[in-house]
């Protein structure tokens, strides 16, 4: 058969299965049921809040995975995403954690009891009681959620460093955290008479960041096919849209999102909400690269910031899902005609580790253990549709990771104090 023949062959197949589908879509219609609070409802910006941007005193439910689904959301009086409230004072033989970040850590349409803070709390604790040599009795995770890393600079600055944490651990989604992060637009640096930087709110400040939201792709970011394949191709990607968004059995059926502004073939935004397409693409584009050394100056600010209290910093690097999953990337390829070739998906992460290891700042980097993870049990990691955010498998072994290596720094800690106490009393 030609290869004309074939693609009219398969054109009238495509058109057939839509038909088809319109059908099933008109029967399995149902009737409209009044929808539960989604997270945009329950979000507020206010730099006055102690607790970080989720609305203080909430104890309900909202909207889930599914639609209809619905998970618990619980706040305290200060708008931390906790059951309890907590003092300045650090109580006795407790090692407290400030768990800062966005929709990742706080837990968008994640049931209280899923969300990787609360996980991580519950799996150090049971490692704490199953150490009788630690000076610890147990461990509290103070979850306080952040549109981006700047605001979340700002708010330590200004609340977080009252609660005198031991471990400050910051969220960094690398799908957009490091072009989104309000660094010299919703905040702005100061450097004081020390030396030291500090934040300041700009008089229009917001909760997102102000990337450069139209910055697209150069044209080598693109390779070129038959105008019939890629009609071809475009119906396939509205039939797997279709399905994806009736019927959850399909909602991996679509490449990640890419978002706010609508993209198409030859037509991405690099510096996109969803997933910043520019950040894997290389060369480096002038514009991202004075957003990542815009947001290494975040990093650094927030460290030296949470130094001077007396904390340590680690920062954790999520993964997007098109860094751990060869399907979605190569659904995102073919369906936005991407030159796989002008791509690195691991340069923000080596670029991430290197910065981390020339600045001496704790780091750990969820990507390679996340890929080993999928390949070897090929379980969803992330929500269905596209959707950036991790499930509530991908959030359980975010946290596992997280406590082993919180740990380890906690064993660290206890043997350079056991190290001093010994040189004292020598003394």
């Amino acid at each position: 058969m030609k290869k004309s023949t074939l693609e009219k062959t398969v054109l009238v197949l495509t058109i057939c299965l839509i038909v088809l589908l319109l059908a099933v879509f008109l029967i399995s219609r149902k009737k409209p049921t009044t929808p539960l609070p989604d997270y945009g409802e329950i979000v507020q910006f206010d730099p006055s809040r102690e607790g970080g941007h989720l609305l203080p005193g909430l104890n309900m439910l909202m909207q889930g995975e599914r639609t209809g689904q619905s998970v618990k959301i619980i706040t305290n009086a200060k708008g931390f995403r906790n059951d309890r409230e907590f003092s300045y004072e650090v109580p006795d033989h407790v090692y407290r954690i400030l768990f800062l970040g966005d929709s990742y850590v706080d837990g968008m349409r994640t049931d209280q009891k899923n969300t990787i803070g609360f996980v991580l709390e519950k799996l150090l604790n049971t490692a704490i009681k199953n150490n009788i040599d630690s000076v610890y009795h147990s461990v509290e995770v103070m979850i306080s959620g952040h549109n981006n890393p700047a605001n979340a600079w700002y708010y330590y600055q200004e609340h977080g460093y009252k609660y005198n944490p031991n471990l400050v651990v910051v969220g960094i989604t690398l799908g957009n955290d490091i072009t989104w992060h309000g660094y010299r637009s919703g905040v702005l640096p100061i450097t004081g008479n020390d030396g030291v930087v500090s934040l300041k709110l700009a008089s229009d400040a917001q909760q997102t960041g102000t990337g450069s939201i139209d910055l697209l792709l150069p044209s080598d970011a693109y390779t070129s096919q038959s105008i019939i394949w890629e009609q071809i191709e475009n119906i396939e990607f509205r039939i797997r849209k279709l399905l994806a968004g009736k019927f959850y059995l399909f909602g991996y059926c679509i490449p990640p999102q890419l978002s706010p502004k609508i993209n198409d073939r030859h037509h991405v935004y690099g510096a996109g909400f969803s997933v910043s397409m520019g950040l894997f693409y290389r060369p480096t584009m002038p514009e991202i690269e004075k957003m990542y050394i815009d947001f290494e100056n975040v990093l650094a600010g927030i460290n030296n910031r949470v130094k001077t209290n007396g904390s340590d910093t680690l920062f954790v690097l999520f993964p997007t899902r098109m860094q751990i999953i060869k399907e979605d990337w190569e659904l995102l390829t073919r369906f936005y005609s991407l030159d796989k070739t002008r791509f690195d998906l691991n340069y923000p992460n080596q670029r991430m580790s290197r910065i981390c290891k020339e600045q001496d700042l704790l780091c750990l980097d969820l990507i390679l253990p996340f890929k080993l993870h999928y390949e070897k049990e090929k379980t969803h990691l992330y929500r269905p549709r596209g959707d950036m955010h991790l499930n509530e498998t991908g959030q359980k072994l975010a946290a596992g990771l997280l406590s082993n290596h919180i740990q380890t720094l906690i064993r660290r800690g206890q043997l350079k104090r056991d190290a001093e106490k010994k040189i004292l009393d020598l003394r």
